[in-house]
Parts: C-alpha cells; structure tokens; sequence
C-alpha cells in the first residue's frame, strides 16, 4: 500500500495476517477506503475489529454507493479531522458487532441514514465539531434522534446522554441523564 491508502499489486496484503487495527492517518489523497479492505472475505476484513481514520483532507466517504461490505468483525470505528467527509454510505447495517461509533471535526456530515437503527449492537455514539448533524441528534426533538435513540451512550459536543433500559420493560423502563463538563442533570 503506498502513502496515499492505494494498493499498489496483488500481494500487497499478504502481510497483513490477521490485522485486528488499522489507522489511516495524514493521507491527503485518500477519498474512499480501499477495495482491499471492504470487498472479500480476506483475513485482514474478517479480523478487523477497529478502524481509525483521522486528518484525511479528502476523505469524502466509507466506501462508494453499492459496494459489498466485508468488515464483520469491526466493533470501533472512529473519523476524525476529515473536512470532506460528507456521507455514511449505505451499507452501514451490515456492521453488525458495530460498538462504538466517534465522529469528530466533520463538518460535511449532516444526517444519519434510516437504517442507524440496524446497528442494535451500537452502544456508545459520539459526535463533535459536525455542527449540522449534532442539531439532528438532538434527544427527542429532533429529525435523526429516532434512528439513534437505540444507543445508551450518546456525546453530543460534550453533552453526555446516558440511557439505560430496565430488563423487564424494552421502552418503559428507560430512564435518561444528561452530563455536562461541568453538571449532572437528570431528566
């Protein structure tokens, strides 16, 4: 793989084994993950369990519209400093062991899609500097808080909502806190 994220020949991830971590970091060319990565299965997208992409000037998206997925086993996934990135592909229901989701300093995005609510194994949401979609998350009262309401801990610019569900009662049981750097609220 060269500095750009783009593979280079076929053996190019004979090494690879079985890569539970990858980081993409300071590659400007980057728009999209490689093919590499999401088609397969491979050992690499099998075992694959958190991905961190940060300061990628160009990183628009995920991966393009249709493509398959293969990354099943991934259970982190953090953006961060991506000023382009704009869009969560479709396809992101079938990230199925998806835990923890961290989205920072992406101003372009501005909305969940519809199937968020698939990601029933999504326990932990953070979003900050993405100003738009931070308004659409907003508990309650907003446009894409019914397809995140699923998640138990939710950092929205520093606000920490914190959900828990009773075992006995799926919605009724829910009670609901809100932290602040500096207060604890109850709602």
């Amino acid at each position: 793989m060269n500095r750009n994220g783009e593979r280079e020949d076929e053996d190019d991830t004979q090494g690879f084994g079985s890569l539970r971590h990858l980081i993409f970091s300071k590659l400007p060319k980057l728009e999209i993950l490689p093919k590499w990565l999401l088609q397969g299965p491979t050992t690499s997208n099998t075992t694959l369990v958190s991905l961190f992409i940060s300061e990628c000037d160009n990183f628009r998206a995920l991966w393009e519209k249709g493509e398959s997925l293969s990354l099943t086993s991934l259970n982190t996934l953090e953006i961060e400093d991506c000023p382009c990135f704009s869009i969560l592909p479709e396809g992101m229901d079938h990230l199925t062991v998806l835990r923890r989701l961290k989205i920072t300093n992406c101003p372009q995005l501005s909305a969940f899609l519809e199937k968020m609510t698939h990601l029933s194994a999504l326990t932990h949401l953070t979003i900050r500097g993405c100003p738009e979609l931070a308004k659409r998350c907003k508990p309650r009262t907003c446009q894409d808080w019914n397809k995140i309401a699923h998640v138990q801990h939710l950092d929205l610019d520093n606000s920490l909502v914190i959900q828990e569900r009773g075992l006995d009662e799926p919605d009724e049981g829910m009670s609901e806190a809100r932290v602040n750097e500096e207060r604890f609220v109850p709602l």
